[in-house]
């Protein structure tokens, strides 16, 4: 798999947008490598190569659809500089990247943990991003937590948005990665915050651990991170019984 990739097709955008929030998205978004082909179609533009289509597209959703309550879906194609291909399917939250030529699952794993120590930024987003693609067929998965969270700490903005994404595949390990992702909170990019919020929302009563890390997040200067704090809240309190005297939302 090559580390830059060219993104070829649409993703389908779910409600159609308003003409405020495309009005936003265009002074926004136009200038880098996204654009619209009308209210309801977002495309890659050819012109452009990514390092980390995960990580591209993760950023979209938690900057700018999911806070305000649009999905994402469809499949893109990716072609590496060096000629390999694949996909990056997207169904609503859920990004999963694939190769055509997959490695063996055995081989994958030996070599996935020598990647995230390694001192190659692109050999670690690349190990982070066939963890995610090969989740489901992966031994072992615990034994990469301590790697994606020593990741969530690097001075590397973009390693330690890939990891936290990358966490939200972990939701079976809850009591591991909620302590992990309530750490991200804190993180002094806005991006990364509200990325951090938004999975947690996403781990819905598993993560109530972190409602006072996410409750102090609703006092953000940023609006992004705010917002996602309260979406968040309220999500893990709509799965936890209700208790006497508490209010809804």
């Amino acid at each position: 798999m090559s580390y830059r990739h060219r993104l070829e097709g649409t993703l389908s955008i779910h409600p159609a947008l308003s003409a405020q929030d495309k009005q936003q998205f265009d002074a926004e978004y136009d200038r880098f490598t996204w654009g619209l082909v009308d209210l309801c179609t977002l495309y890659h533009r050819d012109d452009t190569m990514t390092a980390d289509p995960i990580k591209d597209i993760g950023i979209l959703m938690t900057d700018f659809f999911s806070p305000r309550n649009y999905r994402l879906d469809g499949v893109l194609r990716w072609i590496g500089e060096d000629g390999s291909t694949g996909r990056v399917e997207v169904e609503d939250k859920e990004i999963r990247v694939s190769a055509d030529n997959e490695p063996e699952p055995q081989e994958l794993g030996i070599s996935l943990i020598e990647s995230l120590v390694s001192d190659n930024p692109d050999r670690q987003v690349l190990a982070i991003d066939l963890i995610n693609q090969d989740y489901e067929v992966l031994e072992d998965r615990e034994r990469f937590l301590p790697h994606l969270a020593a990741l969530t700490e690097d001075k590397d903005m973009d390693l330690r948005l890939a990891a936290i994404h990358t966490l939200a595949r972990f939701k079976e390990y809850a009591p591991k990665v909620v302590p992990i992702l309530t750490m991200a909170l804190t993180d002094p990019v806005p991006w990364i915050r509200t990325a951090a919020a938004e999975i947690l929302g996403r781990f819905g009563k598993s993560a109530q651990d972190a409602l006072p890390a996410l409750n102090d997040l609703t006092h953000d200067d940023e609006q992004r991170p705010k917002a996602q704090a309260h979406q968040a809240i309220h999500r893990i309190l709509s799965e936890l019984p209700r208790m006497p005297g508490r209010q809804s939302g």
